[in-house]
């Protein structure tokens, strides 16, 4: 290639991208002289008149239109031709159900002359303005009614897919304005009713506020309101829980009086943060300890919302006494503690394993000391699978027993350990639910030493009680 058609080829390329300048600076201008006209817009129809205008006249597409789904069918809205100002510019029409069926997947849809579904496309205008060759749909939702937008073009020069995205641009627009439209009404229509509406509700709500106030006074947990701090109103619950005779004994009084010294930094911090959220938003669940007036100390689990009243912020707090409660959790507690060092130390080997499966939960160090398994490791995996059971048969007798009984003593049974050598063991089992699902609690001692005394010890009763009888008959 010579220098010459070089820069003939880059000339060529610069225009190209001139064209496209220019093309997206004028489909700039457009949406912003669609955004200006629907400043003056009031209506749906209007907005849509308005976009299909514009586009029908400045990118010389001879019909434009607007079209909603109602029952599965396409109905027409409004149209547009720039050929002509008639009214009723489609005469009749009929979409296939696989056009209607990918605009009810919100798709966008282009088909010419050259595809097999134009034949399937019934639109007919009036022949003297224009005979459609092409046609583009891309839909649309407003407040989850579909419709779409229709373009169609009787010229195969002028690809109108072209367009696509400047169309969706202003169908987007478009949206946007409509559903600006159908809020600004919405909210008239709301105003219009509000002053009918609160005087309807006035009645009712004074009613509502006599029946919450009913409730709160028998509501078994606590409940007060304070205004910065200062306890404004309380029901009887509150004065049970504070240890008080009368509510005079609380109105007035500072609510972080009654609460231990200890957490009062942390209870101001949540106060605060109550304050500075939305009103009725009502803060997390907080534990605490609180103190009566006669010097009790008593764990409670409080929650505050704010409130707007006489145009100021107060504070609403549901107290309830988890006093005993934290008692029996320290005694889970304690509980667990003991069973957890019990675990960990004694000499047997202990297990939790599914009834179902096997399948190892946690073993301790008992465990991993006589087997040589790691806990870790055999985590998840079943007995069955790593053959600790040397007769399996063994397994299913504690089984049975166990959905019989619930549990199992001194079973003896040979396992099978890591290195392959087998020991003999004396299990008991217990069942146990974890999460609602059956596990099996199992201590196992080595008891192998043991049963070789014994046998050691009945073989030489047997030789001793052989001699015994050869004396006792020594002509025998």
């Amino acid at each position: 290639m010579t220098k010459l058609n070089e820069l003939q080829e880059q000339i060529k390329l610069l225009n190209l991208e001139n064209d496209s300048l220019v093309e997206r600076v004028e489909e700039i201008e457009i949406i912003a002289l669609i955004s200006k006209q629907f400043e003056d817009a009031d209506t749906e129809k209007e907005v849509y008149q308005i976009v299909l205008e514009r586009i029908s006249i400045m990118k010389t597409i001879p019909y434009c239109a607007v079209f909603k789904i109602e029952d599965d069918k396409p109905l027409l809205e409004t149209e547009y031709s720039y050929l002509s100002s008639d009214a009723d510019l489609v005469k009749n029409f009929s979409f296939p159900e696989d056009i209607l069926k990918e605009i009810s997947e919100s798709k966008t849809v282009f088909f010419d002359s050259q595809m097999e579904r134009f034949d399937n496309f019934k639109m007919k205008f009036f022949d003297k303005y224009l005979i459609p060759d092409c046609y583009l749909i891309i839909p649309f939702d407003i407040q989850n009614r579909q419709k779409f937008f229709l373009f169609a073009n009787h010229c195969k020069e002028h690809d109108i897919t072209i367009y696509k995205s400047f169309l969706e641009q202003v169908i987007s627009l478009a949206k946007n304005k409509v559903t600006n439209i159908k809020l600004i009404e919405y909210i008239i229509n709301q105003n219009n009713n509000l002053e009918q509406i609160v005087e309807e509700k006035s009645e009712e709500l004074y009613e509502s506020e006599a029946k919450y106030r009913e409730l709160i006074e028998q509501l078994p947990d606590a409940v007060l309101v304070h205004h910065k701090g200062i306890i404004e109103y309380l029901n009887p619950a509150t004065i049970k829980l504070l240890q008080a005779e009368t509510e005079l004994e609380l109105i007035g009084k500072n609510i972080m009086d009654f609460v231990a010294p200890e957490w009062r930094d942390e209870i101001l911090l949540k106060i605060k943060n109550t304050l500075s959220g939305k009103d009725r938003a009502r803060s997390p669940l907080s534990e605490f300890e609180m103190i009566t007036l006669k010097g009790k100390k008593i764990f409670i689990e409080a929650s505050g919302a704010k409130f707007y009243q006489f145009g100021q912020d107060r504070i609403q707090v549901i107290i309830r006494d988890i006093t005993e409660r934290k008692f029996h959790e320290q005694k889970i507690k304690e509980s667990q503690e003991k069973f957890r060092l019990a675990f960990e130390t004694a000499p047997d080997a202990i297990a939790i394993t599914r009834l179902d499966d096997g399948s190892y939960v946690e073993i301790n160090k008992g465990f991993e000391k006589i087997s040589g398994y790691a806990n870790k490791k055999i985590k998840g995996i079943s007995s069955l699978k790593l053959n600790i059971w040397n007769n399996p048969a063994d397994r299913e007798t504690l089984i049975k027993a166990l959905k019989k009984n619930g549990f199992v003593n001194n079973l003896k049974a040979d396992f099978k350990l890591k290195d392959g050598s087998i020991i003999k063991g004396l299990m008991s089992a217990r069942v146990m639910n974890v999460n609602g699902i059956p596990h099996i609690l199992s201590t196992t001692r080595d008891i192998t030493e043991q049963e070789e005394a014994n046998e050691i010890i009945e073989t030489q009763n047997r030789f001793l009680q052989s001699v015994i009888n050869s004396l006792s008959n020594p002509f025998v």
